[in-house]
């Protein structure tokens, strides 16, 4: 379903709703008074409220709907960050009334944590991408997450989970400058082994000056 195309449909039905309080208030002062003969234009009003009700009700169920699906997709997300996490010991949770720290791992403090918050955040959004239908590139880069205070048993945890299967559809491209764990090191996924011992080495072949 096309939350946009959602959005758009209530916005419509609430424009045409803007003169249905009007029509109901000459309505009921015309049914007050019987002895008054319906005119042209009341009973043109009168169909015109009937399918202004019938707007207001499709407005309502697409509402109604548009929650449902944004309560499914926060839950779905809450349980991707939680199983991420336990697989770090740890507990986690989404919370998405807060924009500036929405993925948190429970009594898990330090810049390494933050850090992990983060990139698990990340990688849920990635594993909503190819189990539900949303905007999600499946296109991840994690930039040297080890060199923010990230420790040995965590950074080696971390490449165990993306060498796991359950990201089929993403492209995860992560860099670092600490070794992979020895049973990784000549997995294919290492793509580019770079060092700077030799020209041949570094990603642009040669060493530019400053």
């Amino acid at each position: 379903i096309d939350k946009q195309a959602i959005e758009s449909e209530i916005e419509q039905c609430q424009k045409q709703l803007g003169g249905a309080e009007s029509l109901a208030r000459q309505l009921d002062q015309w049914t007050e008074d019987r002895s008054l003969q319906e005119t042209e234009a009341l009973s043109t009003a009168r169909g015109l409220l009937a399918g202004l009700q019938s707007t207001q009700q499709r407005a309502d169920d697409l509402l109604a709907l548009e929650r449902s699906m944004l309560h499914a997709h926060t839950e779905g997300l809450s349980r991707r960050f939680s199983t991420l996490a336990a697989e770090f010991g740890l507990q986690g949770r989404f919370v998405a009334a807060d924009t500036e720290r929405p993925f948190q791992l429970v009594d898990a403090n330090g810049e390494a944590y933050t850090v992990l918050e983060i990139v698990l955040g990340d990688l849920a959004c990635a594993l909503a991408r190819e189990q539900e239908a949303n905007q999600h590139s499946g296109f991840v880069i994690l930039d040297c997450p080890r060199e923010a205070d990230m420790s040995t048993q965590l950074y080696h945890q971390l490449l165990a989970t993306l060498a796991a299967p359950g990201f089929n559809a993403t492209q995860i491209i992560l860099t670092t400058t600490t070794p992979p764990p020895v049973p990784l090191q000549d997995d294919e996924r290492c793509v580019l082994r770079l060092n700077r011992d030799s020209e041949d080495g570094l990603l642009l072949k040669t060493r530019i000056a400053r």
